[in-house]
């Protein structure tokens, strides 16, 4: 059975809809060689002429690691997606399944998974109807 691509994100563990964690960051002044902790821009400028927004190692570690860990869950995700599209046109030979996937690739180009889905869904109804007309 066909599953949205959103769906197979859930199977494989990766919820779109969570946003990324936040990223912790804070002001710091430079006097000295030192960097000295600000709690605002105004009181960083009040210290130094040299101040800077940085954000903590650990905020940024994880930050990175949520985006590696979706990028590895979305791609299984899309793996799964294309499995259970494919065998929604079980009866479809690989190579026709294979024309009309390429096609709504093309004429989809990056609107997204679901987009393409329904393209894929309509070329092979066409091909569908075109096979009843000619009785094959």
């Amino acid at each position: 059975m066909y599953k949205s691509y959103e769906e197979c994100c859930l199977e494989v563990g990766i919820d779109l809809k969570t946003p990324p964690p936040e990223l912790k960051q804070h002001w710091v002044a430079y006097v000295g060689g030192e960097a000295i902790p600000a709690r605002s821009m105004n009181d960083a400028i009040s210290k130094s002429s040299l101040y800077e927004h940085v954000t903590s190692d650990d905020s940024q570690k994880q930050h990175s690691a949520y985006f590696v860990n979706r990028k590895e869950k979305e791609a299984l995700g899309f793996l799964l997606w294309k499995k259970y599209l494919r065998e929604e046109y079980f009866y479809l030979s690989d190579s026709v399944y294979n024309v009309c996937y390429d096609e709504a690739e093309i004429d989809t180009g990056e609107l997204g998974h679901e987009k393409l889905g329904k393209f894929i869904s309509r070329y092979i109804n066409v091909l569908d109807r075109v096979k009843l007309i000619k009785g094959k």
